[in-house]
């Protein structure tokens, strides 16, 4: 064989052969349909509407563990856009999407001005944005976008850089520091074949296989990035390239980009974690330590001079310490030095190791790249100067945020504002000439249109306390005092909330909003949610399935869904319900938990067994909840031996007793008296504690009540009960016990007052039976008192 024969024989085995073996073996894999689509749209024809197109809940399996996946909100759209219609997208992550709650974000609040200003155009604003994403998966969805007509593209992108996927401080896909090698493997992950590969690696080729738990933020706490470690500027390379490619595909076929710098809470949200620097020596720490510890005793007497001075002498030794920082910057604020203030309380978000916030460089980068393709159509949004300017010493706080970067009501109406400014400049001149209003929508108007009420509030701010009780927001400094103030102040939302008139109201305006918009599935959505709250469950199935008329393949409502045909005693329906939920999250423990209760309540309950076991197994953080749910299904199934043993294993599954062991030793009371009686004290001493953090919680005072009415203690009882009814009137039980307790006392004016409260309470949640059996009571009550008085 001549020597250039042998060299062509050797480039089709070693190219060849290869890629030959790797085309058959995607297209066998594809034929068998093995793996998943990867690409961030797909045609919603499996919905029955070929011409449409919707999010693909499997995009993000390419970068995360598929049991921790995060996943777009639903959309759908039209292949060929309507008429008179103008299509913007938003791209980011949380903070874009509208963390907590996106029937409440900028793509809603944007949406809404949009229509006011120009009611003549049809404007879709598509949420794109993917909670704990970053530019590497930002990336992905515009090179989808660009090829769906859109009109705009909007970019609000930066808070995840370090901690997202293949970030230097991430639990997702593995830190890298080649672009090109990250690169390849999200390439690599869009075929089957990689699929295949992955699922090996990661010993995940069964659903069965155990599968790490999504756990929040609380999975970052031990990859901790200093701001001195070189795969930080790694992590700065890889955005600024990211960021270039984003904005230049979104441009290419001519569609206006608005780059958007990133605002984040400095004033009132302490570093997440903070370290010395590494070469301190012993003696140093320890001086150093010294100083600071005088500083914080100082000032929590409220000597903000003298811990200034102690933390300055601890900053001579190490400044990097981000607590330190934003120690300093608190007492100067308090003492007037507004300009020593404001610079460390920025190095305390740049010395943060937990690094969930846009930094200084992140935003530096944000403006440069804006500025390098202006002439491509990128236009830059300073979200971040606007939001300097509306807050006290140019440093946004709570004013805006609901914690380190999550806008509440007042923010997001800023960032939409401040959006909305550019955007008109870039409307074409057909959609500018129809303009109707040259003034915005107020905030309280923009509230009204998008169904944002007393009772979204109560949503928002329950999920956001829930944080606040997890790492790392318990690890920051004054945490505790956080906590203390937020609860109180939940209590007070949640019973303007839930207060009789404010239900009334709040059924009557939702009705009004799913009339005037029927097509809109956040509103029916919201409306289900109130309704559910309220104990409506019947109603809140017809709007949880008039939503998904809407958007057939949302998760989220159909979940909802299971759980509302659940408690409305619907439990064939439930089961089936359930059943379709997992065919669309198979790993999803609130589906599961559903599908294991229709079973028991169906009394099938070695088939729910099955499922609670599983569930315990797969999710080993919520065992201790999973136990008392296990528990109270199988004493109402009346087998008290094994429904014992799980509720001691729910007892025994955490340190502190809170929630979990309230309600094991609740249902202990049911069916054992010694070994109530055993773990009672310890559970209510554990309880008390709870209480003072999560007073908000009915049910716990319910639970905590039924304990020390078992124990005799009838005016602890009286109270918890109360307490309970005052935060959740539809609780109708705990009236009756109530009224029962407080006439063993001979409070019969009282008794009359609860009785009288349970009777309107059941009118405005339409349980009519109940309302009458108060009247009743009340009435006999009403003579009894007058008879005792005479």
């Amino acid at each position: 064989m001549s020597r250039s024969r042998l060299w062509i024989f050797r480039i089709i085995t070693i190219v060849f052969v290869p890629t030959l073996f790797f085309l058959l073996l995607e297209a066998g894999l594809r034929m068998l349909d093995y793996g998943y689509e990867s690409d961030f749209t797909i045609s919603a024809s499996g919905e029955g509407d070929p011409a449409s197109f919707r999010d693909n809940e499997q995009f993000s399996w390419r970068f995360f563990v598929r049991s921790m996946a995060r996943h777009p909100k639903p959309f759908k759209a039209a292949v060929e856009k309507a008429p008179n219609s103008y299509r913007i997208a938003l791209l980011g992550a949380s903070a874009a999407q509208g963390d907590p709650d996106d029937r409440f974000g900028v793509a809603r609040f944007l949406e809404a001005q949009l229509r006011h200003h120009y009611p003549d155009i049809r404007f879709e604003v598509i949420n794109t944005a993917i909670t704990a994403t970053n530019s590497h998966v930002v990336l992905e969805t515009v090179r989808d976008m660009a090829e769906r007509d859109v009109d705009m593209f909007v970019v609000y992108l930066g808070n995840n850089e370090v901690v997202g996927p293949f970030g230097a401080g991430t639990a997702f896909a593995p830190y890298a520091s080649s672009l090109a090698v990250i690169r390849a493997t999200i390439a690599l992950q869009s075929t089957r074949t990689g699929q295949l590969i992955d699922s090996i690696a990661k010993g995940a080729i069964l659903d069965a296989a155990p599968q790490p738990e999504w756990l929040g933020m609380e999975m970052m706490v031990d990859n901790q990035v200093r701001a001195s470690d070189a795969k930080l500027e790694k992590v700065y390379r890889h955005f600024e390239a990211n960021l270039a490619d984003i904005v230049s595909i979104a441009a290419e076929d001519g569609a206006p980009v608005l780059l958007s710098t990133v605002a984040t809470n400095l004033r009132d949200s302490p570093p997440f974690g903070s370290l010395n620097r590494a070469d301190l020596d012993d003696a140093e720490l320890a001086a150093w330590r010294e100083h600071y510890d005088t500083g914080v005793e100082r000032e929590s007497r409220g000597d903000c001079a003298g811990a200034l001075e102690s933390f300055r002498a601890a900053g001579k030794i190490d400044e990097t310490h981000a607590d330190l920082n934003f120690r300093i910057a608190r007492c100067a604020a308090i003492l007037g030095d507004t300009k020593t203030s404001g610079a460390h309380y920025v190095n305390a978000r740049e010395q943060d190791v937990l690094r969930f916030r846009a930094d200084t460089k992140i935003n530096e980068i944000i403006r440069s790249v804006a500025t390098t393709f202006r002439s491509a159509g990128v236009h830059l949004v300073d979200a971040e100067q606007a939001f300097g300017r509306r807050s006290p010493m140019q440093l946004p706080g709570n004013e805006f945020f609901l914690e380190h970067v999550h806008f509440n009501d007042r923010g997001t109406h800023l960032l939409a504002l401040t959006l909305l400014e550019k955007i008109h400049e870039l409307l074409p001149d057909s959609v500018r000439e129809s303009r109707r209003h040259t003034e915005p929508m107020p905030l309280e108007r923009v509230r009204a249109v998008v169904g944002y009420t007393e009772f979204a509030e109560y949503l928002i701010h329950s999920d956001i306390h829930g944080r606040f009780q997890t790492p790392p927001f318990t690890n920051q400094i004054y945490a505790n005092e956080r906590l203390v103030s937020h609860a109180r102040r939940l209590v007070e939302i949640r019973k303007r909330a839930f207060s009789p008139d404010t239900v009334r109201r709040l059924d009557a305006r939702y009705r009004r909003l799913t009339d005037s918009y029927p097509a809109n599935p956040w509103l029916r959505s919201l409306y289900a949610d109130f309704l559910v709250a309220v104990g409506r469950h019947e109603k809140a199935t017809e709007q949880f399935e008039s939503a998904l008329e809407i958007f057939p393949h949302s998760y989220s409502w159909h979940e909802s869904l299971a759980r509302s045909l659940l408690s409305s005693g619907r439990y064939t329906d439930a089961e089936a319900q359930a059943r379709r939920t997992l065919g669309i999250r198979p790993l999803s423990h609130p589906a599961k938990m559903t599908l294991a209760w229709s079973l028991a309540k169906q009394e099938r309950m070695s088939e729910a067994r099955e499922l609670f076991d599983e569930l315990i197994e797969r999710f080993p953080s919520r065992a201790g909840g999973t136990y008392v749910e296990l528990g109270q299904a199988l004493v109402e199934a009346g087998k008290h031996a094994e429904a014992l043993q799980a509720l001691q294993k729910s007892l025994d599954s955490e340190m502190e007793p809170g929630r979990h062991q309230v309600m094991a030793a609740y249902l202990m009371t049911r069916i054992s008296r010694e070994l109530f009686e055993k773990s009672a004290e310890t559970v209510v001493t554990g309880a008390l504690a709870q209480l003072d953090k999560n007073p908000q919680f009915a049910a716990f005072h319910a639970s905590l009540g039924t304990i020390y009415q078992e124990q005799g203690r009838l005016s602890d009882a009286i109270e918890k009960f109360s307490e309970a009814v005052e935060l959740d009137p539809g609780m109708s039980r705990l009236y009756f016990n109530l009224v029962n307790l407080l006439v063993k006392q001979d409070r019969l004016e009282d008794a009359v007052a609860i009785a009288r409260r349970a009777t309107e309470a059941m009118d405005v949640l339409n349980r009519a039976e109940l309302a009458e059996r108060f009247r009743q009571a009340t009435e006999r009550l009403q003579s009894r008192a007058t008879d005792t008085a005479n």
